[in-house]
């Protein structure tokens, strides 16, 4: 741990949508390269991404596409290594068997569906690494969560009540660091937000006081939720509660994934924002 995390200086990290930093930049870049480099016609391709990226004037404009890639051009815009990625896959898509072995040398090191499956697989694992917001799904990146998911997790950070911001502003660190994501921990603060606004309405505290059971004393406080919807979130807390769950701290559960722990903190996060909504009214 350091300083900066000791003592609460380092800002909360947050998950890269409309930006994408020098370091996952690089990293991307690294992948492209090599990509593009087990072709033995490399100014077929930088010839092709120069033109989509508006340099018509020049055929093969290898420099302005890689300036663009990593940003180092006056004019490159945060999604270029984005946009270079699909139109790089958009040839190979486009192209049959014979066209791929051309271009690639008559013994490719991968096929051309190998070739596409490998590296999806490595750019994916780069964006979920460095906590970008997209991935690559058969050539096209799709957002992994949304502007409106953001903007809940941010609102949930600036809860007026302390405790609830607290555990899920450390779900969200938890998440995205970059360098030891701990995912199962992630969860667990995700939920104890939850708990925590819950107790906040119930005025319940102590061991006792678990989602499952505060949920049921909500409308007793004058907050109701549709049955369905309280059911929908006990059985997601149950999901973290069972016999091998995440929150007995069982040494056995090592699975949690990036996905889980970005589908809880979501979630929970807007399960508190409707919460808060619903608490504020009861008190006007």
């Amino acid at each position: 741990m350091s300083f900066s995390k000791d003592f609460g200086f380092e800002t909360t990290k947050e998950i890269q949508m409309k930006t994408l930093d020098k370091r996952t930049r690089n990293r991307l870049f690294n992948v492209f390269s090599e990509a593009i480099d087990e072709a033995y016609t490399q100014e077929y391709f930088y010839a092709i991404l120069a033109d989509k990226l508006g340099y018509v004037k020049s055929y093969y404009n290898k420099n302005n596409v890689d300036g663009r890639f990593i940003g180092s051009s006056k004019d490159s815009n945060w999604y270029d290594s984005y946009d270079i990625i699909t139109y790089f896959f958009e040839i190979i898509y486009l192209m049959d068997s014979y066209e791929f072995e051309h271009y690639f040398g008559r013994r490719p090191l991968y096929g051309k569906n190998e070739f596409i499956e490998h590296y999806e697989k490595v750019i994916n694992k780069v964006l979920d690494e460095e906590k970008a917001g997209y991935r690559l799904i058969n050539g096209k990146f799709a957002a992994i969560t949304n502007d409106e998911e953001i903007k809940s997790i941010q609102e949930t950070i600036s809860n007026p009540f302390g405790v609830v911001s607290t555990h899920i502003k450390k779900a969200l660190e938890l998440y995205s660091d970059r360098e030891n994501p701990d995912y199962e921990n992630s969860i667990k603060e995700s939920i104890s937000a939850v708990e925590s606004m819950c107790c906040v309405i119930t005025g319940e505290s102590g061991a006792q006081a678990t989602l499952g059971k505060m949920l049921k004393s909500l409308e007793s406080k004058g907050v109701t939720i549709h049955p369905a919807q309280k059911e929908a979130f006990s059985k997601l807390y149950g999901f973290t509660s069972d016999a091998g769950g995440i929150r007995h701290g069982s040494i056995d559960y090592t699975n949690a994934t990036s996905e889980d722990a970005l589908y809880m903190l979501v979630s929970c996060s807007a399960f508190v924002n409707y919460l808060k909504v619903k608490y504020e009214q009861i008190q006007e």
